[in-house]
């Protein structure tokens, strides 16, 4: 038996920054204090260069942001020039899609602890965590960048962006199988040998053409071609004729089927 299989897959994802709702993420302190105050804004600007780094399509929006808007609001309010999209900005980020909440304490012995989780907002899931310790001072600001770099990292088995672009799977496979019979046989005062050979081959061709358009819509096209030929050869040289007669003959059969199946996949 001789087999021979053929798999081919092709796939290209483009990760694409623009679409209609851009992830939202929400980032909340607990615990705040004058001496921490300066590693939470720490964390807070690393958390940011390093989400708009790797996902370029999400927004951040913090407390501190969020009091900003309603400062401004107020102030807009006073003079009579409120602006809707100030309290738009704020609702949604109070709907935001993750949620990171930073906890940074000091300790008496001037050491400075860090602990970071990102949680989706709708699964209450947690999808990554960060943390670290330092003593005041350089330390504790090192760890600082470097815990909120590890958070982001920890992200990155999730599709936060959605990838977009083609998709083409292409799985081909050969079957090619052989079965011979053999034996002796007896007829007409003489020796003679029956021999059948069987040959199956298969061959088969299933191609998906898909492009994503968002992260949870992909459309394209499906199809599989199937093709199986069967062969059989036989010799016998004591074959019985309808008539009782026994003699010598050669037999051949070829069968060959073909499916062949498309579709659109929406």
């Amino acid at each position: 038996m001789k087999t021979r299989i053929i798999f081919l897959f092709l796939l290209l994802l483009y990760a694409y920054p623009g679409f209609a709702a851009p992830p939202k993420f929400f980032s909340y302190s607990q615990d705040r204090t004058q001496k921490t105050e300066a590693y939470y804004n720490l964390v807070g600007s690393t958390l940011f260069q390093e989400l708009k780094k790797s996902y370029p399509c999400a927004e951040l929006l913090s407390e501190e942001d969020v009091k900003d808007l309603l400062y401004y609001e107020h102030q807009h309010a006073h003079l009579g020039t409120s602006t809707a999209n100030a309290l738009e900005n704020i609702g949604e980020a109070m709907g935001s899609d993750y949620l990171i909440r930073v906890k940074v304490f000091a300790t008496d012995n001037n050491m400075i602890f860090y602990d970071i989780w990102c949680v989706n907002s709708r699964t209450a899931k947690g999808m990554a965590h960060a943390s670290g310790s330092g003593a005041d001072g350089g330390p504790a600001i090192q760890t600082a960048r470097t815990v909120g770099k590890e958070l982001i990292e920890g992200l990155k088995e999730y599709e936060i962006c959605p990838f977009k672009g083609p998709i083409t799977v292409e799985i081909s496979s050969e079957l090619t199988e052989k079965k011979i019979d053999t034996y002796p046989v007896y007829c007409n005062g003489g020796d003679g040998l029956y021999r059948k050979e069987s040959v199956t081959e298969k061959n088969s061709q299933k191609l998906w053409k898909l492009e994503k358009t968002d992260k949870r819509i992909t459309g394209g096209s499906v199809s599989y071609n199937n093709r199986e030929e069967i062969s059989v050869e036989e010799q016998n040289d004591c074959y019985t004729c309808a008539s009782g007669r026994q003699g010598p003959r050669m037999y051949t059969e070829k069968t060959v089927g073909v499916a062949k199946v498309e579709g659109l996949i929406i």
